[in-house]
């Protein structure tokens, strides 16, 4: 959920997609109204429920971000929270990845999650997050667009 400045204008796109439908495949179209905002003057709220137990980075965590490629639309980067138990969030494991929006999450330590012959280590790498909330322990990898998830405990993406 976010407010937003007044000038705004809106573009429309249409995605064009195909559903199987009782072994069927049908082809649908959805027309998407895109909100882009002509001023930098965001101020992005959350609710409440998705920040319990979180905080925001500290400079140090700040610093390791950027020297790691990150880049975040908000320069004051207040609009990432972290798990606030100690020793639960390791910066290091986020790399090459653009930020927009907010961006939640959970436990983030090193460690491999793994899916039949499919070994990730956990963290965030070379990809685009938009409004995601991030559960504990997960591997994103090379995810061009991921806007508006809620991604659960354990999961891995990756292109």
């Amino acid at each position: 959920m976010s407010s937003i400045c007044p000038s705004i204008f809106y573009k429309t796109f249409y995605l064009i997609c195909f559903i199987i439908d009782n072994n069927k495949i049908v082809l649908r179209s959805f027309v998407l109204p895109v909100l882009t905002l002509k001023s930098k003057s965001l101020k992005i709220n959350v609710p409440e429920n998705l920040i319990k137990n979180k905080r925001h980075l500290t400079q140090e965590e700040i610093q390791i971000l950027k020297s790691l490629n990150n880049t975040n639309e908000d320069d004051s980067w207040q609009n990432v929270y972290v798990n606030s138990e100690e020793n639960e969030f390791d910066p290091y494991l986020i790399s090459k990845c653009t930020i927009r929006g907010f961006l939640i999450i959970g436990r983030l330590v090193k460690a491999s999650l793994k899916f039949h012959d499919l070994v990730l280590d956990t963290g965030l790498y070379n990809s685009y997050l938009d409004d995601v909330v991030l559960e504990n322990d997960v591997a994103v990898h090379n995810v061009a667009y991921l806007s508006n998830y809620r991604i659960g405990q354990n999961s891995m993406l990756f292109n």
